[in-house]
């Protein structure tokens, strides 16, 4: 038998496989400073994308290729890639927050990017742990940076409709706190909330509000429970990260897991920089 023969066959099958799991897509649009709506040029637009590489003595797949363009003048760009159907486009440039989100293939995208400021720092930020242990509730402190059993030492404190429907959540504070909320499509952005929210609201707190799974995310801004100290945190239904699972939340032990920004200085300043 010959040892090539093989290789005869599967080449062919490769090159098929290759051209079900690629095709040409183009993503264009604009980018635009959030604050200004100025256009920004020289803008980089990228995204990577994996798939199939034959070299002469091998097939990889899961290789990645970076595809790039730079915006005009008018902070326009056309980025054309091969790969899948949708694509993670990042955008930088020096000054600025690192963009990134998904489009689909052959769509238009209006993407707004925020400018950093040198002259000020970001605030410090973490993870918050909120959901049930031994089917108990509990909540988060953010001066300790920690979980709180009891509700009138948490910041912000998690009620739930029943074992089984966890996609119900309504947030409660105790003594000075409060909570606001406010929507992805209110800030006019698809994502990375945190960062497009630089200074905490300093009225229109309410002492309860619900998580809606069902609609877009956005920012909860948090007046802690001594009515001095503020924080926020980004909820996306989209992008959530939890401890547990659905299973564990009828086990009795499940949490969400959620970035907040807080400031220990008493200040509505959170600014956020990933």
């Amino acid at each position: 038998m010959n040892p090539l023969r093989p290789h005869v066959y599967l080449i062919p099958i490769l090159v098929l496989a290759l051209a079900a799991c690629s095709g040409e897509h183009t993503v264009e649009g604009t980018v635009v400073d959030y604050d200004t709506r100025e256009p920004v040029p020289n803008v980089r637009v990228q995204t990577r994308q994996y798939g199939w590489k034959i070299t002469r003595d091998s097939v990889v797949w899961d290789h990645p290729t970076v595809f790039d363009t730079l915006t005009d003048a008018q902070g326009r760009f056309r980025l054309d890639y091969e790969g899948a159907d949708s694509a993670k486009l990042q955008a930088t440039r020096k000054g600025y927050v690192p963009f990134t989100h998904w489009y689909e293939a052959d769509s238009t995208a209006v993407i707004k990017i925020k400018r950093k400021d040198p002259q000020r720092q970001p605030v410090k930020f973490g993870l918050m742990r909120i959901g049930v242990e031994n089917h108990q509730p509990f909540g988060w402190s953010f001066k300790e940076g920690r979980r709180a059993l009891d509700p009138e030492e948490a910041d912000v404190f998690p009620m739930f409709g029943s074992r089984t429907d966890w996609n119900h959540i309504r947030l409660t504070v105790s003594g000075g706190g409060g909570l606001q909320f406010i929507s992805g499509p209110e800030l006019e952005v698809e994502g990375d909330y945190l960062v497009y929210t630089d200074r905490a609201p300093s009225e229109g707190y309410a002492e309860n509000l619900s998580m809606n799974f069902d609609e877009p995310g956005g920012v909860y801004f948090v007046r802690t429970r001594d009515g001095r100290h503020y924080a926020k945190f980004e909820f996306d239904p989209t992008r959530l990260a939890t401890e547990g699972g659905s299973s564990g939340y009828t086990q009795g032990n499940w949490a969400l897991l959620l970035v907040y920004v807080y400031n220990p200085e008493g200040s509505r300043y959170l600014k956020y920089e990933k």
